[in-house]
């Protein structure tokens, strides 16, 4: 029901033009969080705090370059999903909203990538070779393409609500609005996955 009747559109809820929103170079805000197993490394600490903002903003945008190409993994996989389903089924009508807001999930990072101004790789080839069978199986066992879905969001989730957990003077306000939507809509995404998993495969 949360799916079906509550949506985000990221070029319509997202400030991405006000002052506040604009990424500036060496901005600490960027910085990877303090807590981080990486931010306590000596080769981390002994950056300077631009560099150090520099690095953290490369690494948001690999991550959500990569969290694009798991959006896809997913988008393809509720289309082959919602082909195996029959008719006035409920599950067609919310893999049909799944993929549309997995489409603005993307376009969301993407615009993120695009204001950072960075330049991140693509999900590598050797991993687009397993995605597509991931991706597939919804088509002929479901229950593995949504097992996979869980072991995905349910870790992209916890890193999301860590990041939200910290100070908002620590975060900055734009990468905060863009997390505060993924956990919202995902949180639906792994609610229909457990469902379906306990209906299914008890």
């Amino acid at each position: 029901e949360m799916s079906v009747r509550k949506a985000h559109n990221p070029y319509l809820d997202i400030a991405w033009d006000a002052p506040e929103s604009a990424i500036e170079p060496g901005d600490p805000r960027l910085a990877i969080d303090p807590r981080h197993p990486l931010a306590r490394t000596s080769w981390h600490e002994q950056l300077d705090p631009a560099t150090r903002a520099r690095f953290g903003a490369e690494w948001l945008a690999q991550t959500v370059k990569y969290a694009i190409g798991f959006e896809s993994v997913l988008t393809r996989g509720l289309l082959m999903f919602a082909q195996t389903v029959g008719n006035r089924s409920p599950d067609y009508r919310y893999a049909m909203h799944e993929v549309v807001e997995e489409a603005r999930h993307s376009q969301m990072f993407q615009e993120l990538i695009n204001r950072i101004d960075a330049d991140p790789i693509a999900v590598p080839a050797i991993a687009r070779f397993f995605d597509d069978r991931i991706a597939n199986s919804a088509r002929y066992f479901p229950e593995l393409f949504f097992i996979a879905v869980l072991g995905g969001e349910i870790f992209v989730d916890r890193q999301n609500r860590d990041e939200l957990r910290r100070p908002k003077i620590e975060v900055h306000p734009l990468v905060r609005r863009v997390i505060q939507i993924h956990v919202t809509e995902e949180a639906r995404h792994v609610c229909f996955a457990e469902n379906y998993l306990r209906k299914h495969l008890p």
